[in-house]
């Protein structure tokens, strides 16, 4: 079938008119190949047209698994988009996806979920701010001296290609404590959080009080 003729098939049942199948075949960026058999679409193609299906009942609430999968990067910022302008219109996007950097960008509140327990729920920033220790990349004139200098005094360090990572001090103390030593630094910078520092911190925690 050609893939506005299976819109329709679709659509048909539900009484849903085809002015309707033509404006949602547009919003997922199918309107121009409407005409094509669905057989000759790419994966990312498909993709596309599963939103199609999902969005012609005008749902308040969806469930999108995997979106992403076999979109290319133009594609990926239009999910992204798309997926927030759904969002805008007050509808409830519940979306599953194993990428996480994809998720950071465009979902408000994240649930998770590891061997069916819930293990973590509410707004992106409260579980990555929660589940983090202060982590500061650092660099020096002697760093096996600081490092050990650091724990010490109750830090975690760990090398990398900048230098140090170093969880459990804020920078001002790190400073502090090179300064101490007679350590000259050339970096001194806290870093980014991350969603899946976040995720790796509550599933290990989780499974270390089994």
């Amino acid at each position: 079938m050609r893939a506005r003729e299976y819109l329709r098939s679709v659509a048909a049942p539900s009484r849903i008119p085809d002015s309707h199948v033509d404006a949602i075949l547009k919003r997922v960026g199918l309107g121009g190949v409407s005409g094509r058999r669905v057989k000759t679409f790419s994966l990312g193609m498909k993709q596309r047209l599963g939103l199609a299906v999902a969005l012609l009942g005008d749902p308040g609430h969806l469930v999108l698994d995997e979106p992403i999968n076999g979109l290319d990067p133009d594609g990926v910022i239009w999910i992204r988009n798309l997926v927030r302008q759904l969002a805008d219109e007050g509808r409830c996007v519940f979306l599953s996806s194993h990428l996480m950097s994809e998720l950071e960008q465009c979902v408000d509140d994240l649930v998770i979920i590891d061997n069916g327990r819930l293990l973590g729920q509410g707004p992106i920033e409260t579980i990555i701010n929660g589940t983090r220790r202060t982590a500061v990349a650092v660099n020096s004139t002697d760093n096996a001296h600081l490092a050990s200098s650091l724990s010490n005094s109750g830090a975690e360090v760990k090398t990398d290609a900048s230098g140090l990572i170093v969880a459990g001090l804020e920078p001002r103390e790190i400073g502090e404590i090179a300064y101490r030593e007679g350590v000259i630094l050339s970096l001194l910078a806290p870093r980014q959080a991350a969603l899946e520092d976040a995720y790796l911190s509550i599933t290990r925690r989780e499974g270390t009080q089994e």
